[in-house]
């Protein structure tokens, strides 16, 4: 790890390594996302819906995605003419549609989760269940400092140069 004598400290040291793990996960992860043939929305869109108690609505799903409801709609139109979700009238309430997994959505699902859970496997490799809880801890005592950070600077623009 680099020290402050080489001008870098060793925060922005763990900072630039973080970031590569990230990078190169998120690559590895795209990788296998892709063999679905489907794109980020879609394939998350998905996993949601499989980790889902019951059905989701269109309404539910843009909220998760953080997009449009428009966006979505258009979205699960694609889904369903593939066949991989249904969409149908609540009963209860005719205007809103519920979206759930048909057989070939699961299949994606199941797929998905045997090569992520094959990815995460290969990168804790070597590591101990201490280990992992240990940096577990330090991330999240991290995460709690940038959320104590945000908090402190909400609605305070920061001086420029």
């Amino acid at each position: 790890m680099h020290t402050e004598n080489d001008g870098r400290t060793a925060p922005r040291e763990v900072i630039h390594r973080m970031s590569a793990v990230m990078r190169k996960h998120h690559a590895a992860f795209d990788a296998l996302r892709e063999e679905t043939g489907l794109g980020r929305s879609a394939h998350y869109t998905l996993m949601r819906l499989s980790d889902a108690d019951n059905v989701l609505s269109q309404t539910e799903i843009a909220g998760m995605l953080e997009i449009s409801t428009a966006a979505v709609t258009n979205m699960l139109k694609r889904l369903e003419a593939d066949g991989y979700v249904t969409r149908q009238a609540n009963p209860a309430d005719t205007r809103v549609n519920d979206i759930a997994l048909t057989e070939k959505g699961r299949r994606v699902v199941d797929f998905s989760r045997e090569k992520f859970g094959a990815l995460d496997a290969a990168v804790f490799a070597g590591f101990t269940a201490a280990e992992t809880e240990t940096l577990c801890g330090y991330l999240d005592r991290m995460q709690d400092n940038l959320d104590a950070l945000s908090e402190k600077t909400k609605g305070r623009k920061e001086d420029t140069l």
